[in-house]
């Protein structure tokens, strides 16, 4: 249950489900046993889906310590949490770190898994990511290409990890100031979601904010004011109200609206920020 509703991008529902999951667990089976380790995993990945990497970081070390007594030191299972680990080092900005434990990840699913396998795929996508943070676009490029190449042999053409993959390749060319470039891979992520997911799924807000940006960039505040609204309104949905970055939003979509003197709506998006405190 609380996979479907992670999917489903309803957060707090999963983390409820997930957390009573581990009540049962941790009732009935040893404290080293590897199915703890798993829902620690799948906590700690939500908690870093909604930004709080600390209490991610906490759940995905509380796991590895369990399957460090669990499991042998070369189990596929150790890569998914040193995946995990490696995202929240990453997201605090910690990339030695990240790029560390990605590595671990990596020399693993290539041992124990088939070459086109998609884990290997969000890997390099995570190792990318981390270069891609640290200025370094081309070897970025590289890992996406890579990651890329395994998901065309391995997933359906509708697969959401396509999608990561798009919104990767468009952060970069919009850091090179190639707009109508990122917008192109920003279009193929869009598409790729809105055949996989639901249409409020926070994931699709990300992209809107991705393709907000870049119009922003390219002087079209029209249209990123389009796109940030269409990003806000999903926000909303999944969002506590206090949530910063709605917040942030807004005022990203109140600043266009002024450049573009529409008065009405700086004032509606003033109000909802407003309503946040």
């Amino acid at each position: 249950m609380g996979s479907v509703h992670l999917k489903l991008g309803k957060y707090q529902k999963a983390i409820e489900k997930y957390n009573l999951a581990l009540g049962v667990q941790e009732s009935f089976l040893s404290q080293t046993h590897p199915n703890l380790a798993m829902t620690y995993n799948n906590i700690g990945f939500i908690y870093s889906l909604m930004g709080n990497y600390s209490i991610s970081l906490e759940k995905f070390r509380k796991a590895l310590s369990i399957q460090q007594k669990s499991v042998p030191p070369e189990h596929p299972d150790l890569a998914n949490t040193y995946n995990n680990l490696g995202l929240s080092y990453s997201e605090t900005e910690d990339y030695s770190k990240a790029l560390e434990t990605y590595d671990r990840a990596l020399k693993i699913q290539e041992k124990f898994v088939l070459p086109n396998h998609p884990d290997i795929a969000i890997t390099y996508n995570n190792i990318g990511f981390a270069y891609f943070s640290m200025g370094n676009n081309s070897i970025a490029l590289e890992k996406y290409k890579k990651a890329l190449e395994i998901q065309q042999n391995s997933l359906s053409l509708e697969h959401p990890d396509f999608a990561i993959t798009y919104n990767n390749f468009g952060l970069v060319h919009c850091k090179k100031g190639d707009y109508s470039g990122a917008l192109y891979y920003y279009n193929k992520a869009l598409e790729a979601q809105q055949k996989s997911l639901p249409p409020d799924h926070p994931d699709l807000a990300t992209t809107h904010n991705n393709i907000a940006f870049a119009f922003l960039k390219d002087g079209k505040h029209s249209r990123a004011c389009e796109s940030y609204s269409k990003a806000a309104s999903i926000l909303r949905n999944f969002l506590p109200p206090t949530r910063s970055g709605l917040a942030t939003t807004y005022n990203k979509i109140a600043e266009l609206y002024e450049k573009i003197n529409d008065t009405l709506k700086v004032q509606e998006c003033r109000k909802r920020v407003h309503e946040m405190k």
